[in-house]
């Protein structure tokens, strides 16, 4: 069994495999070692690694929206895959193979990050000081990001700062604090956010690439995170807000034109509203997000709605059509628009599909060529954009000055936009809540409801409402396991509170 610390890191971008005891034996070496990142095509190479581990399936594609949307009260799986139903319905064990894909493409992520960063120390690079300057913050900012869902995904992490080249370095590892990891992040978000060059913000804007506002975007984040549970940090609602406000202000963003659907149109993913996303043109998001069993235009069903969230939305609210397919339609050989099936008539009866990301290329149904290219199609990926901006600078206004008129005026603006009355509270209980349905609406299916449940701490009440997790979901399900491959090998890790803590004795 491999253990992707004992091999990934080490041999992160190496050709091969290797099992543990293969690993202790010899020394992987990597086809683009540290010494090798001379020039900015090199860099450039290096991050396209790290963004395809991004997109890749074992990430942000599927595994990582298992872990971080299915797992919540909002989302389901219509799959018949037992995998997937044993995340949806929280009767996973530690040994589930999209946990340890996460895990792995996490670390993976750190350890390709790692080896930019020392690779551009060495002294035959041929770079400029700026392009030193911002590579190195890119990576950076991949490493802490990385981190960051780590934290929230596993609780504390063993925090990687240099590559890993021999197994002497991983010996005796262990995890560090949920605190550690979260200075770490802070600290290193806080170093680097004025290290990007004024002409890397304006060329990067719009692309994969990190910018000086991703930062603010990413630690005003962390901050509203840290300000929750676990942690209850009070003193970084104040800090979440100050970020948020110095983007919003300072950063030039505003609302995407043509309204909120276009939000998720690939050809818009340099549109204004996008801070920093990740932007693949071939994934299998939008498949997953399709039912089965509709002809033509069918897919996997690995992502659906939980049953009677649809209602929550108002009718007079244009993010509901954004956020839910409620029917699927074709092109016959003439051209002519023919419907295939109602929600009402699909085999999951009653329950829509996630419109944000199950439409080819994000352009609408319906799909003349939906099966091309084995339905692998583009989509915006997890990310950050002016519109959830305002929701974090509302929540984090709101608690650390109770009941204050900017908070209020922020959360109004996301309201305006879609056409919807302005929120009329003025007590900071009434803004909170409101604030939380207004997240619901503006971000449903994006990768946040879990991680906002948890530190609201509501998730038990919310879970034990889910028709699929109510019957095993437990509190210590705020974090997923430590994967068995990993706890085996590592002697000195913890396993998370709940789950085994007997180790299998295989390597």
């Amino acid at each position: 069994m491999k253990s992707s610390l004992k091999y990934i890191l080490a041999a992160s971008i190496a050709f091969g495999s290797f099992s543990c005891s293969d690993f202790l034996e010899e020394e992987p070496q990597s086809f683009l070692s540290p010494s090798v990142v001379k020039t900015s095509s090199d860099a450039d190479l290096m991050v396209a690694g790290i963004l395809s581990i991004y997109s890749g399936n074992n990430h942000y594609s599927r595994d990582y929206y298992l872990l971080s949307e299915i797992s919540s009260d909002h989302a389901s799986t219509v799959s018949g895959s037992s995998s997937r139903i044993a995340i949806d319905h929280y009767n996973y064990d530690t040994n589930h193979s999209d946990i340890e894909d996460v895990w792995e493409s996490g670390v993976r992520i750190v350890a390709n990050a790692n080896y930019l960063i020392a690779g551009m120390k060495d002294g035959g690079n041929a770079m400029s000081e700026d392009d030193k300057a911002n590579y190195d913050a890119t990576a950076r900012f991949f490493r802490a990001h990385t981190y960051f869902d780590l934290v929230r995904l596993f609780g504390g992490v063993a925090l990687l700062r240099e590559p890993v080249e021999s197994a002497a370095q991983l010996e005796g590892l262990k995890r560090n604090s949920v605190q550690e990891v979260y200075d770490f992040i802070t600290s290193e978000l806080e170093a680097i956010e004025g290290q990007f060059t004024d002409s890397w913000n304006s060329s990067k804007r719009g692309t994969s690439f990190p910018t000086k506002w991703a930062v603010k975007a990413l630690l005003s984040n962390v901050y509203l995170t840290q300000a929750g549970k676990p942690l209850e940090d009070a003193s970084a609602w104040a800090k979440s807000a100050t970020k948020a406000k110095e983007l919003l202000d300072e950063g030039g963003y505003g609302f995407i034109e043509g309204g909120y659907a276009e939000l998720f149109k690939v050809e818009n993913k340099t549109s204004n509203e996008h801070i920093w996303s990740i932007l693949s043109h071939r994934t299998i998001h939008a498949v997953n997000c399709r039912f089965g069993g509709i002809g033509t235009q069918d897919g996997w069903g690995n992502f659906g709605v939980t049953e009677g969230v649809m209602d929550i939305f108002d009718d007079a609210d244009p993010r509901k059509a954004a956020t839910f397919m409620t029917e699927i339609w074709d092109v016959n050989s003439s051209g002519e628009q023919v419907k295939l099936v109602t929600m009402d008539e699909w085999s999951y009866q009653g329950v829509p599909m996630i419109a944000k990301f199950a439409a080819p290329e994000n352009t609408g149904v319906p799909a003349k060529n939906w099966k091309d290219d084995s339905r692998r199609k583009g989509n915006i990926l997890s990310g950050y954009r002016y519109g959830e901006m305002l929701l974090v600078y509302a929540e984090a206004e709101n608690e650390a000055n109770p009941g204050s008129s900017a908070a209020l005026q922020a959360l109004n603006k996301v309201r305006d936009r879609v056409g919807m009355p302005a929120i009329t509270a003025t007590d900071q209980a009434g803004i909170r809540e409101a604030i939380k349905m207004e997240r619901t609406y503006e971000m449903a299916f994006e990768a946040r409801r879990r991680f906002d449940l948890v530190r609201w701490g509501d998730f038990m009440t919310a879970m034990k409402k889910d028709p699929e997790a109510k019957d095993f979901v437990q509190s210590h399900h705020t974090l997923f396991p430590i994967p068995q491959r990993e706890y085996d090998v590592l002697k000195d890790f913890e396993q998370n509170p709940g789950y085994p803590s007997d180790r299998s004795g295989s390597n």
